[in-house]
């Protein structure tokens, strides 16, 4: 996965920095911490991804709090993001209720466009590796408990004797014993 590195001392920032642009800093700068949480989020999905390969439950009780807790504070990154741009749309007159992502780079010089879009970009990209990985961890623990039960359904089936009931409650017949055919005479 790529990593997406800022200098957090570009050319745009010191600009921006003299130019007081404060809401444009704020963007940037929440921008640049949900990045840094989405490659975080990333990291965690490849580390659930390895514990379900190893059959780690431990691990993976501790990969699945941590990541819980990181999309939590995902949606408040969100949430600060959201501010920041309606901060940007009133001190640029613009009216934050129609505020988007694309708005904002359209209404700002290139340097700090290219910079915000390519922060974006990195965004986009780690959420959807995160969730290319959330896929197929779940196809992966859809299948152990697939295994699961059908273990748990042979190992019933071997140990029970005779009638009785089975775990979803039916009775038991002789062909649910593996008494395919009574012998007799």
């Amino acid at each position: 996965m790529t990593q997406y590195l800022f200098d957090k001392e570009s050319e745009a920032s010191r600009l921006r920095a003299k130019s007081g642009d404060f809401a444009l800093r704020r963007l940037e700068e929440a921008l640049t911490a949900e990045l840094r949480l989405t490659q975080a989020i990333a990291a965690l999905a490849g580390r659930e991804r390895a514990a379900l390969e190893d059959d780690n439950l431990t691990t993976l009780a501790d990969v699945v709090r941590e990541k819980e807790s990181r999309l939590a504070e995902l949606v408040e990154m969100e949430a600060a993001r959201n501010l920041a741009a309606e901060e940007w749309a009133l001190e640029n007159n613009i009216p934050a209720g129609a505020v988007t992502f694309e708005h904002i780079i359209d209404h700002m010089d290139r340097a700090p466009a290219r910079e915000l879009g390519a922060l974006r970009d990195g965004i986009r990209a780690h959420l959807d590796y995160a969730r290319s990985l959330h896929t197929g961890n779940r196809a992966l623990l859809q299948a152990a408990l697939d295994r699961n039960a059908a273990l748990r359904n042979f190992l019933l089936g071997t140990t029970s004797g005779g009638d009785g009931y089975t775990a979803s409650g039916a009775h038991r017949t002789p062909a649910a014993n593996n008494h395919l055919m009574e012998w007799s005479g």
